[in-house]
């Protein structure tokens, strides 16, 4: 069972992979071994050429990379701290904002 962190990642799958996929991203959701602690989930989201993956793990610590796989550009390579739901929902709408092209609605 999920909780914390980890049930918002999964919460926000939940209401935005098929919406975004309708856009034309690829969204899929994956989790870490349940035995190791912190437990770890990642969102992968594509619309190519632009990818971009965040990691977040059960204590809040989070890593995000974004960028281009035609020119190998790194947009984003960072970690962060998502303390909250409200928090998580803000970084993935700036990862949105790196995918989608300028004007294209991400909403």
């Amino acid at each position: 069972m999920k909780d914390g962190i980890l049930a918002a990642l999964e919460a926000w799958w939940v209401r935005n992979a098929d919406r975004l996929e309708r856009r034309g991203l690829d969204v899929t959701i994956a989790w870490g071994p349940e035995e190791y602690e912190p437990r770890s989930g990642w969102i992968d989201l594509e619309a190519l050429p632009r990818s971009a993956r965040l990691v977040v793990w059960s204590d809040g610590e989070a890593e995000l990379a974004a960028g281009d796989l035609e020119t190998l550009e790194v947009f984003r390579d960072e970690h962060l701290r998502i303390v909250d739901g409200p928090h998580l929902d803000a970084t993935m709408e700036s990862i949105l904002r790196l995918l989608l092209p300028a004007g294209r609605d991400n909403g």
